[in-house]
């Protein structure tokens, strides 16, 4: 479905293309949408994407979703009538890749780090707890993969002391 979308909001995306000053930019890939360009521009070039959208497409902007982030850390005017969180002066994220202050980007690395051993090891160790599993309450619990036949199966592997 986002390559639908793309196809969708192609129209708009070179109307609001259009308007573009010198040096900025517009990129978009399936269904996100990047522009670049000056602090005092940001809501300009918003408003632009968010009108083109609307006529062409019949769809509005997420502000939720909307980030705003320069490396000068200056916070753009009018930008706060977006959302509360728009302004983000760390950094960003683009197509899931974080771009912004050394201790953003690290932060953010370390995160998925973290996020991706623990699928390396619910992966290879799915009757196991992981090594982050609060064991203290004694409590055992297989996750949701392993099916009944695998639980009789370890359970009678305990019972013949193979486990």
């Amino acid at each position: 479905m986002p390559m639908l979308f793309a196809l969708g909001i192609h129209d708009a995306l070179e109307r609001a293309r259009s308007e573009l000053q010198d040096g900025e930019h517009l990129f978009a890939y399936l269904d996100e949408v990047y522009a670049v360009c000056q602090p005092g521009r940001v809501r300009d070039v918003y408003d632009s994407l968010s009108r083109h959208l609307r006529e062409v497409a019949g769809i509005r902007l997420h502000e939720g979703k909307t980030r705003v982030w320069n490396r000068a850390g200056v916070r753009p005017s009018r930008v706060e009538d977006l959302s509360p969180d728009v302004w983000s002066p760390e950094g960003i994220k683009v197509l899931g890749t974080p771009v912004g202050t050394p201790s953003f980007v690290s932060r953010l690395l370390v995160e998925r780090a973290a996020d991706e051993q623990q699928l390396w090891w619910e992966e290879r160790h799915p009757w196991v707890l992981p090594p982050s599993a609060d064991k203290s309450s004694g409590s055992c619990s297989l996750p949701p993969s392993v099916t009944r036949l695998s639980i009789i199966f370890l359970v009678l592997l305990r019972e013949l002391c193979l486990l």
